[in-house]
């Protein structure tokens, strides 16, 4: 198994982990919103800039870039590695991106139609580099608990749409998530 394989393996692992210790941190606050979940994160959003971003039942994250190429468009598909988990407590998004880039998101709004999510962290960034899986999910939620610094910079903002419109534009393309590995 090369390096990128072992890595993405362990970044699965972490997600994994992430999501059996999401059933054990609780936030107790005594507010009238209503609980999140897993599914208030899932479905399809675009961005001003044409990108597309499936967050599927599976954990996968498929990504389409659809651009406008010498007046003529075009469709770029991502093919996702570990994909992403949203721990709802905190309002952060464990994310891997086809790079192997394994990044913390703070999700600053979220309504049935809103995302806006800030990149906070980066798990290749040396602090993280010796520590055990668990070592790294304990880092990680005492950030989240101490409350990450947000660069408005680093935050986008999506939009959610149909499913429908985001399958026609798949099938304009002839591209199909299911032969995504």
């Amino acid at each position: 198994m090369n390096r990128s394989s072992q890595f993405a393996l362990s970044v699965k692992t972490i997600i994994l982990s992430l999501i059996l210790s999401a059933a054990i941190v609780s936030c107790s606050d005594d507010n009238d919103e209503p609980a999140r979940s897993q599914d208030d994160i899932m479905g399809v959003w675009a961005d001003i800039e044409g990108r597309y971003m499936h967050l599927a039942e599976d954990f996968k994250a498929y990504n389409l870039y659809v651009t406008d190429k010498d007046g003529k468009p075009s469709a770029e598909f991502e093919i996702p590695r570990a994909g992403y988990f949203y721990e709802p407590g905190y309002d952060i998004l464990l994310y891997m991106s086809a790079g192997s880039q394994p990044e913390v998101y703070k999700i600053v709004k979220l309504t049935q139609d809103e995302l806006e999510w800030c990149l906070v962290d980066n798990l290749l960034n040396d602090e993280y580099k010796d520590l055990s899986k668990s070592e790294i999910i304990g880092l990680i939620i005492k950030k989240a608990h101490e409350g990450y610094t947000i660069n408005p910079d680093s935050c986008q903002t999506f939009t959610r749409v149909p499913e429908s419109v985001y399958y026609d534009i798949l099938s304009e393309f002839e591209l199909d998530e299911e032969m995504v590995p």
